[in-house]
């Protein structure tokens, strides 16, 4: 599960909360009618689903305003491989992962654990970096390529 992973990866668990954008007792069509004259007064309407919203909480804080950029990035990753196994089971179709400049704003412990996390969905990754990455020369099919103006190159170890 999702949490499972974030609590591996994130030393931390992650719970997610949903705000359905009107007073949760109450029914999405009574908010409106109820609130409709104060509506036309304020130019807006303050009930419905466009006010609806996700926060994402650690130990009852927001997650991004008590982690780092390195816990958000990986949390972020940790959230879309698990949309993609959503939609695998869905479709049947493996999805490919598109990761830019990975190595950024995560110390090397954790982007092995990311690296071993994306290598048991068993599809195509393509990551890019600035830097050369330890980590990525123990994969045995992982093919590198260097580009510099332009020019594609493979390097061969």
């Amino acid at each position: 599960t999702t949490n499972n992973i974030s609590e591996d990866l994130l030393s931390s668990k992650v719970t997610i909360n949903y705000k359905p954008g009107w007073v949760k007792k109450q029914d999405l069509l009574f908010c409106l009618k109820t609130s409709r004259e104060t509506d036309k007064k304020m130019g807006y309407t303050q009930h419905g689903v466009h006010r609806a919203d996700i926060e994402f909480l650690s130990e009852q804080h927001r997650f991004a305003s008590t982690s780092s950029r390195g816990q958000v990035k990986l949390f972020i990753a940790i959230l879309l491989i698990a949309q993609a196994r959503v939609i695998e089971v869905i479709t049947g179709e493996k999805p490919m992962y598109l990761i830019d400049d990975y190595a950024a704003e995560l110390d090397v412990s954790v982007r092995a654990k990311l690296i071993s996390l994306l290598l048991q969905q068993e599809t195509q990754v393509f990551l890019t970096t600035t830097e050369p990455v330890s980590e990525l020369t123990t994969i045995k099919k992982a093919k590198m390529f260097h580009v510099e103006r332009g020019k594609l190159t493979e390097m061969v170890e």
